[in-house]
């Protein structure tokens, strides 16, 4: 029997030998595989697609993927070596742009007032977004959390390309830095020199990406919603700390 590996923006079905993602349009579907394919014409290993088809009598669709045995999360080092590849190399003509600032999502009837307290940190979230959006755009992942950059077959493989489109290179390079942050396992300052210099990637630059995507990080816990984690996360920003996951928490 099929088994649900998650189910935050999308729900994903293995069987063990295929993976099944169900998308509510079917124009998702076949917009992340198109995109998935750049990336692996450029020679980013990913999960390999393997085409979409609608469900009978909606509008969505269901995007098929070959099945990959993961090993875990990659260090964020090596996260942001993969981007750094996909971002000198993935080819940007007729790409659609990135979805690298998810507020459009309709909030979870429990986390109305969560949402209402983060109101201030969109602003903020966004007059950064329109200050960023002038950078140079490559292609970028649009969601590097380490579920999504793994270890698979002795290296590093990137997965789920929902948000993946084109936009400045310091959006997937604060979100590998944040979620280190947030987890323990690495720096910024690591990161940054990991990733290696680049004139897009400056630290005032780079702080106002982090910030960014700490809000976005707030804003996807009045979707399910983790109530506990969200309200954790406007604390640290109104402390202008970093949020920092327990012993055994993991991020989305």
């Amino acid at each position: 029997m099929p088994t649900l590996l998650r189910d935050v923006t999308s729900a994903v079905w293995s069987d063990g030998k295929f993976v099944a993602k169900v998308h509510d349009d079917l124009g998702e579907a076949d917009r992340e595989q198109l995109l998935v394919t750049r990336f692996c014409s450029a020679g980013c290993r990913v999960a390999e697609p393997l085409g979409v088809e609608q469900v009978a009598g909606t509008r969505g669709g269901v995007s098929w993927w070959a099945w990959v045995d993961i090993e875990g999360p990659v260090a964020p080092c090596e996260a942001v070596g993969w981007l750094r590849m996909a971002h000198d190399t993935v080819p940007t003509q007729a790409a659609p742009s990135a979805r690298w600032l998810p507020f459009d999502r309709a909030v979870h009837p429990d986390a109305v007032e969560l949402h209402n307290a983060l109101a201030p940190w969109r602003r903020r979230a966004r007059e950064t977004h329109e200050q960023l959006a002038g950078l140079p755009r490559v292609m970028i992942h649009g969601d590097a959390n380490p579920t999504n950059i793994v270890r698979s077959g002795g290296g590093v493989l990137g997965l789920d390309f929902g948000a993946a489109g084109t936009g400045p290179r310091v959006v997937d390079v604060a979100t590998v830095a944040v979620l280190a942050t947030e987890t323990g396992t690495s720096s910024p300052s690591e990161i940054v020199a990991a990733y290696d210099a680049h004139q897009d990637v400056s630290p005032m630059v780079l702080r106002a990406a982090e910030l960014m995507v700490a809000v976005a990080r707030a804003q996807a816990c009045t979707w399910v919603p983790w109530l506990n984690e969200g309200w954790g996360r406007i604390a640290a920003l109104d402390g202008s700390r970093p949020y920092v996951f327990g012993s055994g928490g993991h991020p989305k």
